[in-house]
């Protein structure tokens, strides 16, 4: 809470998690927090990326989500930068509190037994990152904030929730959701990839919608050469892909990653992704191959 720590290229973070109980207070363990006063920078690079994981280091748990709580960037805080880094076999990846920031670029938050990335009312950016393998949302934001995806991949097979989650207002009294706590919302999804087993990978949760009446709470979304997969979310949002410029709404089956069987999401050689995006300047990819004039969509560029 009163220093930035760097976490150097090539860094193993091992987290112990399980059960804790203090003051009757029972709780899953191994939660990082970063406060107000305090920042996180993950520095890894494309060699040597920097590992958050679980300290269970028997092959059987290396695919096992759940073993950690994650990493929560509490209200307000700065600075806070992910880089080269993998996040895995937590309960949740990140969550981002209100008005924190977070800069994630060519990293992974993938096998979590929660949501992959949270935003509360946060302001985060991310350029060739993957999001996989989250028993929830790949990416949940709530109560608003203001987002930028930039050649991501959002990959929710197997899973009841929608890879995408979008409010503009957070929920007091759950299941019921009266009493609800509004948030302007901004979000951006240029050149990415949201893809699942679900009929409708993209949810949005509008005030308006919920309320039936116009609070003045803003909903602004676009996504920008996206493939995308919604269906009966369109009912209540019939007008989605006049903010959904140039998407491709794919079917279930088609040719997009090597196997997603065998948690491969990079571009497989029929992928209709190939070349699918346009330049806004990112020159390489997750990897840290060389992007093209005509770059893919995700955050994997196609090598030949």
């Amino acid at each position: 809470d009163s220093c930035a720590l760097e976490i150097a290229a090539g860094t193993r973070v091992y987290v112990h998690g399980g059960i804790s109980v203090v003051d009757d207070l029972i709780f899953n363990g191994g939660f990082l927090f970063i406060g107000k006063e305090g920042s996180l920078r993950s520095l890894g690079t494309d060699n040597s990326p920097v590992i958050w994981t679980t300290d269970r280091l028997e092959e059987s748990f290396q695919d096992d989500a759940g073993q950690w709580a994650g990493i929560r960037i509490l209200a307000e805080s700065k600075g806070n930068i992910f880089r080269n880094s993998v996040i895995r076999n937590s309960i949740l990846g990140i969550q981002v509190d209100s008005a924190a920031e977070l800069e994630l670029d060519q990293s992974m938050i993938h096998t979590t037994s929660g949501s992959g990335l949270i935003g509360v009312e946060a302001n985060i950016s991310a350029t060739n990152c993957l999001f996989a393998n989250n028993n929830q949302s790949a990416f949940e934001a709530v109560q608003g904030g203001n987002y930028s995806f930039d050649h991501c991949t959002f990959a929710n097979f197997g899973t009841d929730r929608s890879a995408i989650n979008l409010s503009n207002f957070r929920c007091l009294d759950l299941p019921a959701c009266s009493q609800v706590l509004p948030g302007d919302l901004f979000f951006r999804c240029r050149n990415s990839i949201i893809a699942g087993s679900l009929k409708d990978e993209i949810q949005l949760g509008h005030i308006d919608v919920l309320s039936g009446s116009e609070t003045g709470t803003e909903f602004d979304y676009r996504f920008e050469r996206c493939f995308v997969r919604v269906d009966e979310m369109l009912e209540d949002y019939p007008d989605f892909f006049d903010f959904c410029e140039n998407c491709n709404d794919y079917d279930f089956g088609q040719d997009l990653f090597v196997s997603v069987d065998e948690v491969n999401y990079a571009l497989d050689t029929l992928s209709r992704a190939i070349d699918y995006g346009v330049d806004i300047g990112v020159s390489d990819d997750i990897e840290g191959n060389p992007r093209d004039a005509s770059p893919d969509a995700g955050c994997y560029e196609y090598q030949f």
